[in-house]
């Protein structure tokens, strides 16, 4: 596919945070055409997970929408080139006062606008929370507070969580926290992976797999099945089996 082509960019307006652009960019068919280009340093946000499972999660008014929103903990790069690593652990120390005990881990990147901002949210798991004291900046008011992770997920899916970096964040955390399993040690067939997705989002998909088999399929058929197939589907149904036990205790 042939891209446009950008011609010139100008500055139209720089703010504390943001820096607008007006972009002049030569389309395939040739015409010429005026877009919109938002220019921002990037930002980092966190999962933070108490001891006893629940996640940490700010409450903050926010004047884009006039309302206020319920949010896990993040904040702007204060540079380009600062180590969203370095930011999460600020961010969450500033916001919520808790500091992790174990090394932040990468969950997630976001890209919150593609249409017409170059945003990018590195968003980390912080596990094993010593509380400590909140260091807010002048402009920033907010409350924290804590639910379970399913409450969360209840809530994305209502429509009362809406913002993206935080429906992300704590999606790929119910993701990993399903799995039970190192994200290294995925399978790395897309068909595979599938059924890992599905046995362990829901194990009773399983025995409905295993019943839809049986009706619809004929002993002529089961003798003509790629019988190199059948240990890596069972090898793969048993590790998914057992981890999804050990996710519901």
């Amino acid at each position: 596919m042939e891209n446009p082509v950008i011609i010139n960019r100008e500055l139209m307006h720089k703010g504390s945070r943001l820096e607008f652009y007006k972009d002049t960019l030569r389309i395939p068919n040739g015409n010429v055409v005026s877009w919109d280009y938002i220019k921002h340093n990037g930002a980092a946000a966190v999962v933070p997970v108490t001891m006893d499972g629940k996640i940490v999660m700010v409450r903050q008014y926010r004047n884009a929408f006039d309302a206020e929103t319920l949010e896990i903990p993040a904040g702007g790069l204060n540079s380009p080139d600062e180590p969203t690593l370095e930011a999460a652990v600020r961010e969450l120390k500033e916001e919520t006062g808790y500091i992790s005990l174990k090394p932040l881990k990468k969950l997630v990147s976001v890209a919150t606008a593609v249409a017409f901002c170059d945003e990018v949210i590195d968003i980390y798991l912080a596990e094993e929370l010593e509380k400590g004291e909140q260091h807010l900046d002048e402009d920033e008011f907010l409350n924290v507070e804590e639910y379970e992770l399913d409450e969360l997920v209840y809530m994305i899916y209502k429509g009362k969580i809406k913002d993206s970096k935080t429906i992300s964040g704590l999606l790929a955390y119910k993701n990993l926290k399903c799995r039970g399993i190192n994200v290294l040690s995925l399978p790395s067939s897309p068909l595979m992976y599938y059924f890992y997705v599905c046995f362990c989002g829901n194990p009773k998909f399983i025995l409905y797999i295993a019943t839809t088999f049986i009706q619809n399929t004929t002993i002529d058929s089961v003798t003509s099945i790629n019988v190199t197939v059948i240990p890596s589907v069972f090898r793969w149904t048993s590790i998914i089996w057992h981890t999804s036990n050990v996710s519901d205790k």
